[in-house]
């Protein structure tokens, strides 16, 4: 498509007005866009002006936005907003002022058929109970399916470990930052039996229950608590949460953990990891691994 080019007569007017009045107004009232706007002013070497910046809102600029806020129909705030050719930002700070609140959201509350749902179908990972949930109508993400499963304390042995994308939505955290952790050692973890990496969420994993709760207990200053699924949490430290008050993890325990983490990881860089020797290393591994024989035997 292409583009209308500017007239002297758009030139002069933006020469007149832009300073005053702004890239939108001056816009609307040339019936080009915002972004071409600008990009013009800027090649003729215009400012705006900062006084031109403060929006100062009359009467019947109020009454337009009441009433976009009295209607609650979808898109009102939007057609205000282009009417007095402001942004929506601007149109929900004024409302603010103004003491307007937008109405709730219908989809905050559960059904009775959602809370079923959830308990039938907790075994299946909270991404594909979240894909369902939509089929059938109801919007749900991923992370309020797991904070509802808390919330109603559905629990069950398909519970005791958790994937590393499921532990990400509880903490509020991305996947990658716990496969650090994990690499670190310091958070043991075992391998799941499919091979998913951090671009998928981490699932390459999963963590027991009780060692997340230690983990929570010893490192609490690496987690963020205004992120935390805070029934989630207090459900996890009330069950498990003396785990980390009653065992440390002492240099041994770290050496195996990284050793459990990455198979192929050498016993060199394991000793550079835990300021010690590649020797140290090797011989708490192998006491480590004459351990598990003796409890298979």
């Amino acid at each position: 498509m292409k583009r209308r080019a500017w007239t002297l007569k758009e030139d002069a007017y933006l020469h007149q007005n832009y300073k005053a009045r702004g890239a939108k107004r001056c816009a609307a009232d040339l019936g080009r866009t915002v972004g071409g706007t600008m990009s013009k002013a800027a090649k003729l070497g215009l400012q705006v002006s900062q006084a031109s910046l403060i929006v100062r809102f009359t009467p019947q600029m109020d009454d337009v936005i009441r009433r976009a806020y009295q209607n609650h129909t979808p898109g009102s705030v939007i057609r205000a907003a282009k009417a007095l050719t402001l942004t929506p930002q601007q149109i929900s700070r004024r409302a603010g002022t103004l003491g307007l609140r937008a109405r709730p959201s219908a989809a905050t509350a559960w059904l009775a058929c959602e809370i079923t749902y959830i308990e039938e179908n907790k075994h299946k990972s909270r991404a594909r109970m979240s894909r369902e949930m939509r089929k059938r109508g109801w919007s749900r993400t991923p992370a309020a399916i797991q904070k509802q499963i808390c919330a109603q304390g559905f629990s069950g042995p398909s519970d005791e470990h958790m994937s590393l994308m499921r532990l990400g939505y509880c903490l509020g955290i991305a996947g990658s930052v716990i496969t650090r952790w994990i690499v670190k050692g310091l958070l043991v973890a075992e391998r799941a039996g499919w091979n998913r990496g951090p671009a998928q969420g981490g699932d390459a994993y999963r963590v027991a229950e009780a060692e997340i709760a230690r983990f929570i207990v010893q490192n609490a200053g690496l987690i963020d608590m205004r992120k935390v699924d805070g029934p989630w949490l207090i459900d996890l430290l009330a069950r498990l949460g003396s785990r980390g008050l009653t065992e440390a993890r002492d240099k041994g325990q770290r050496i195996v953990a990284l050793k459990l983490a990455d198979p192929d990881r050498s016993n060199t860089e394991i000793a550079a990891m835990v300021d010690s020797t590649p020797a140290s290393v090797g011989v708490i591994l192998a006491r480590h691994r004459a351990s598990g024989q003796r409890t298979a035997a």
